[in-house]
């Protein structure tokens, strides 16, 4: 039986300084929220979401926070090594910032279907609501508590899914960071049982 290989899960932290680098920026940072429900229910959550990134729109977006430039400097030169020394970055083809408050809901997906394209998601504060990543049978595979500064890097080909923090108010914010990445990394994604 094909299963999702858990190795290919990484979890890595940055530095303390990126990490209130992050906090600060994203405090004062506009969404574009949209409201998934019943507007007569704000309790029964929102979603906001927005692109800093899009290699197909040639680039970086203006409202993109410098934060997001250098997370993706620190990744690029330094995170993604520790990782996989093999590693070589080919691309960085999106960055989106997303979010949700109690309520909420997001659906299980993946980012991409090919095998070299890679997810790395990057928390900005500290909540509930874990990000659970999914075997091909449907069954949770594994759960990563948010935390603020956490990085989890793992193939854009697994499923995957955010859930909503608990308790009114409280967001939960994330960058998703998606590459095409070249190395070892992409060796043995699947295992076989």
């Amino acid at each position: 039986m094909k299963r999702i290989n858990p190795d290919k899960i990484i979890m890595l932290d940055a530095p303390e300084w990126m990490v209130k680098y992050g906090q600060d920026q994203f405090k004062w940072f506009r969404f574009a929220t949209h409201h998934y429900g019943d507007p007569a229910r704000p309790e029964d959550g929102w979603l906001f979401g927005l692109m800093l990134f899009d290699q197909k729109s040639h680039g970086w977006l203006h409202d993109a926070p410098t934060f997001s430039f250098a997370l993706n400097e620190y990744f690029m030169k330094d995170a993604v090594f520790s990782a996989d020394k093999t590693a070589v970055i080919r691309d960085l083809v999106r960055i989106r910032a997303n979010g949700m408050n109690s309520g909420s809901s997001a659906g299980k997906h993946t980012d991409s279907d090919k095998p070299n394209y890679w997810a790395m998601l990057y928390y900005v504060n500290d909540c509930s609501g874990s990000t659970d990543i999914y075997d091909l049978d449907d069954t949770i595979l594994t759960s990563i508590e948010p935390k603020a500064g956490r990085m989890v890097l793992f193939p854009a080909c697994y499923p995957h899914k955010a859930n909503p923090p608990t308790g009114k108010d409280h967001w939960r914010v994330t960058l998703n960071y998606n590459y095409v990445i070249e190395g070892d990394l992409n060796k043995n994604l699947f295992v076989y049982s």
